[in-house]
């Protein structure tokens, strides 16, 4: 299977997915676990409330969907980590190596990986900006 070339928005695609794993990891175990099977929802149109309509469990099924996005996530980075990787490791430069590891891999914020690599963000950012200017060309 021929490999893709890799692109700015490749490796913005591989960050941005890294970031909404985490932020869905965080909400699936923000998501009560509920042992009930059905919700009643009650209809006040006519005065006093009364059972309307019965539903499944909206906690259940808002945790399933949630977990059926992070499994596709998921699988989209394990199709995409091996171009990642190759292109990161083929870099001459260890520093830029370093910085796109902890960037991309590591799904690190630019504030963070200034603070990992001991440089400052604007070293960080102009250090990625030259690596992917080089993609462009």
């Amino acid at each position: 299977m021929k490999k893709k070339t890799m692109t700015r928005e490749r490796l913005e695609k591989f960050y941005d997915r890294r970031v909404e794993i985490s932020e869905l990891i965080e909400r699936i175990a923000d998501e009560p676990d509920t042992n009930r099977t059905w919700d009643v929802i009650l209809d006040g149109s006519n005065g006093s409330p009364r059972p309307r309509t019965i539903v499944g469990d909206v906690e259940n099924a808002i945790k399933k969907r949630l977990k059926s996005r992070l499994e596709k996530l998921e699988q989209q980075m394990v199709d995409e980590i091996d171009d990642v990787m190759d292109f990161i490791e083929s870099l001459g430069d260890s520093r830029d190596r370093q910085v796109l590891t902890i960037r991309y891999i590591d799904g690190a914020s630019i504030k963070e990986t200034a603070k990992k690599v001991r440089f400052s963000e604007s070293t960080v950012k102009q250090l990625l900006r030259n690596i992917l200017k080089q993609l462009e060309k």
